[in-house]
């Protein structure tokens, strides 16, 4: 889920209270612009597709961040408009793109 203040994922209880939200309104590492996609691994990882990056964000379970691969840097290339994904048991990210006909596969991450 996505909180609106500011958008960031988050997590909320049974009663409505937001419990946890990952990373706050920003471009640098562990924040995030515009959330619009994520999943969660087996780990308990959730990782973010940033459509205004264009990036995929990754924090652990606690919302610490772990690591991202950002387009503008070099580590997704060709990421521009990441509008889903998933995460495989090897740890292999698969990104859809809106702006391209292939699906970008990203991981896994350093150090597994």
């Amino acid at each position: 889920m996505v909180s609106s203040r500011p958008a960031t994922p988050a997590r909320w209880d049974a009663t409505g209270a937001e419990v946890l939200a990952w990373g706050a309104r920003g471009d640098a590492g562990g924040q995030v612009l515009d959330p619009i996609a994520f999943t969660v691994d087996r780990r308990g990882r959730v990782y973010v597709a940033d459509w205004g990056g264009p990036r995929v964000i990754v924090f652990d379970s606690r919302g610490s961040f772990v690591h991202q691969w950002d387009a503008r840097a070099g580590d997704a290339p060709g990421l521009r408009y990441p509008s889903g994904l998933a995460v495989d048991a090897r740890g292999r990210v698969y990104v859809v793109d809106r702006a391209s006909p292939r699906v970008h596969v990203l991981g896994p991450l350093p150090g597994g």
